[in-house]
């Protein structure tokens, strides 16, 4: 396919990042992937350092010898949904699942103030029910409960006073989805591949980087006024399992049709 030299032509690309988990010892592709979802950002990074050898031999000691030194490329990708993948992505993290318990009966809360807050040894509770210490039920118009966060915030302790603290919580813990932050592995590696089109004129574009391993550095907000979006960033190495002489060589590739 011979290449249009004359061919100046804009481009604004959108499309679909995904990951494959890649198998350490081929180098292949043996699971499904993942979609990143609302990506904003898709980015290659290139950075080098030189050796370089200033010469002696004149006052303006200029560069006389320089060589290739090390050759750095990464990936920037910014996100503005959060699938369960990313999330263990930028936590290093595993999921796991909490699975529903028996019913709990007469748990003791610590000595309560009104506006304090009561943390329960489980979350996503379920069928909570607040009792003083001689059994006279609190209604629960008169505190506040997160039931997935486990708390309980005592907001009346008058009406129908007096209340004999310590109080007691009766409720059943439900099943709930845990995300461990660094509890997955360091060594996993990932072929990332970008579906795209040039929103200019609809010409594909595709990208393929063989061996992306993901860091861990960055920030993810909690709390925002706006729609949430979060960086990840990945290492790409040189994939020996492929040569340097390869259609796409050994570190990443782009297809143009």
């Amino acid at each position: 396919m011979a290449l249009n030299h004359l061919k100046f032509e804009p481009y604004s690309g959108v499309g679909v990042v995904n990951a494959f988990k890649r198998n350490a010892t081929t180098g292949l592709i043996d699971a499904a992937g993942y979609d990143f979802g609302e990506s904003t950002v898709f980015k290659i990074k290139r950075s080098g350092s030189p050796v370089e050898m200033n010469t002696s031999r004149s006052t303006d000691r200029g560069v006389a010898f320089r060589m290739p030194g090390t050759s750095k490329i990464d990936v920037e990708i910014k996100c503005k949904t959060l699938p369960p993948f990313i999330a263990a992505l930028m936590n290093r993290g595993g999921w796991s699942e909490q699975t529903a318990a028996a019913a709990v009966t007469g748990w003791t809360a610590p000595v309560v103030e009104v506006g304090q807050v009561i943390l329960l040894p489980s979350r996503n509770v379920q069928a909570v029910v607040v009792k003083d210490s001689a059994g006279k039920v609190l209604p629960p118009a008169q505190y506040s409960l997160d039931a997935v966060g486990g708390t309980i915030r005592p907001t009346d302790l008058t009406t129908g006073a007096p209340y004999t603290q310590p109080l007691k919580v009766d409720y059943t813990p439900g099943a709930v989805k845990v995300m461990s932050a660094l509890a997955g592995s360091t060594a996993d590696e990932y072929q990332l591949v970008f579906n795209g089109v040039n929103a200019y004129n609809s010409v594909a574009k595709s990208v393929s980087c063989w061996r992306a391993r993901f860091g861990f550095e960055g920030e993810q907000d909690f709390i925002m006024e706006q729609y949430g979006e979060y960086t990840i960033s990945a290492a790409l190495l040189k994939d020996s399992n492929r040569q340097a002489t390869d259609v796409g060589g050994q570190y990443y590739a782009i297809y143009e049709a």
